[in-house]
């Protein structure tokens, strides 16, 4: 697995040992990267189940200004704790080891507000819309907020209480769905 674009385009990212860990796909990666051109630039980045990392240091490679990467899996920060050191992102970048209620009520108490979320959680979870509701909840999110939500093809979330589905994509099995706060 490697970084595709950016400043560090094609250095290589460690990825977590075992199958509970499931990376975003290169290709699909790029296609997200491509759709979110200049929201970009400047963002401050969540990177919720973000087991390597990979989603929010790419776009610390292209631009976002700042991320914080959560995971429940201590394996999973460890990588993503390597990779943050190994390309220099430590000023940009902080990990949370905790579950994603958790990780979002630490966020909050802590200020934290962001103009991108990439949710990828595994896809057997329940009930994702727990998740955007939450992040609403704890005003985690900037005026002009995306959620980026990697999902199974079969099961799209649907945010649209409070976000606008502004595209969805498939990728074989993986569905990414793009939402939008809502303009109020």
């Amino acid at each position: 697995m490697r970084i595709i674009g950016g400043k560090d385009r094609s250095r290589l990212l460690q990825t977590p040992a075992g199958i509970r860990t499931r990376p975003t796909s290169e290709r699909v990666r790029e296609s997200i990267f491509d759709i979110l051109g200049p929201r970009v630039q400047g963002a401050g980045v969540l990177d919720l189940f973000c087991g390597s990392g990979a989603m929010a240091l790419e776009a610390l490679s292209r631009g976002a200004a700042s991320a914080v990467l959560a995971d429940r899996d201590p394996q999973a920060i460890r990588a993503a704790r390597t990779n943050i050191a190994s390309l220099g992102y430590g000023t940009m970048a902080q990990t949370v080891c905790a579950d994603w209620r958790r990780a979002l009520r630490t966020l909050a108490a802590l200020g934290n507000v962001f103009d991108l979320i990439f949710l990828d959680p595994p896809y057997h979870m329940a009930d994702s819309n727990a998740i955007t509701a939450e992040l609403a909840a704890h005003d985690l999110l900037a005026a002009h907020a995306a959620i980026i939500n990697e999902h199974d093809k079969r099961c799209p979330p649907d945010y649209n209480e409070v976000f606008m589905l502004a595209d969805r994509r498939i990728y074989g099995n993986t569905g990414v769905s793009f939402y939008y706060q809502r303009e109020e």
